[in-house]
């Protein structure tokens, strides 16, 4: 897309994410909207939260009316295209837009299964490999960034060095991937396929697998 173009004709980017209660999840977005600002000088560029969490969407777009711009092209930063994707957010963009006499452009896609989306959630796996507690097991929940890893692992599984770990299961892996949930069966099927995938391209030799949804999912 010429940029250039968009910015001349009054263009913008409102960022929608899901929301949440948790400080650290609303300053993740808004710390992506800055990154996504550097790499787009001068267009402007807003966050904002579908529920949970400020700015709403109606306070986004009012923020980039200020700004300046006049058509918005909204950018959901969702995994999947469930029912936030394709009705909540152009309902809440849709009214608000209505309200501040703004034109809607369009809607990026969910991250979906692209190679990009596949090969973050591999790094990510990665960093919680090398991230084990003080008896050489992985940490549950994963690493804290504001905490180092005690230990770092050289193989496929974390080194018994205690009782702490199930000895019977020193040196093999499982991997459970959890969605959140929703009652569009494309999007559990999308979870699935996303699954199937980061397992087929991973560096690691699983021995078993299976896909899960913490609420609404099977």
């Amino acid at each position: 897309m010429d940029w250039i173009a968009f910015k001349k004709n009054g263009g913008g980017l409102l960022v929608v994410g899901h929301g949440t209660r948790r400080a650290d999840g609303v300053a993740q977005l808004q710390d992506l909207t800055k990154r996504m600002q550097q790499l787009l000088p001068g267009l402007p560029i807003e966050a904002s939260f579908l529920e949970l969490a400020e700015p709403t969407i109606s306070e986004g777009l009012s923020n980039l009316k200020q700004n300046g711009a006049s058509s918005v092209i909204v950018v959901p930063v969702l995994l999947f295209e469930a029912g936030h994707a394709k009705n909540d957010i152009p309902d809440a963009v849709n009214g608000a837009s209505t309200k501040f006499g703004m034109q809607i452009v369009g809607q990026s896609s969910p991250l979906g299964t692209t190679l990009a989306a596949l090969q973050l959630s591999a790094r990510r796996f990665r960093e919680a490999m090398r991230c084990t507690n003080a008896s050489g097991c992985l940490r549950a929940g994963g690493c804290d960034r504001s905490q180092e890893c005690v230990g770092v692992l050289e193989s496929t599984a974390a080194k018994t060095r205690s009782s702490d770990c199930r000895k019977s299961d020193a040196g093999r892996l499982f991997l459970a991937m959890i969605g959140r949930g929703t009652s569009d069966e494309s999007a559990l099927d999308a979870m699935r396929r996303f699954s199937k995938l980061r397992i087929e391209g991973s560096e690691y030799s699983i021995e078993s697998s299976g896909t899960g949804f913490f609420a609404v999912g099977r």
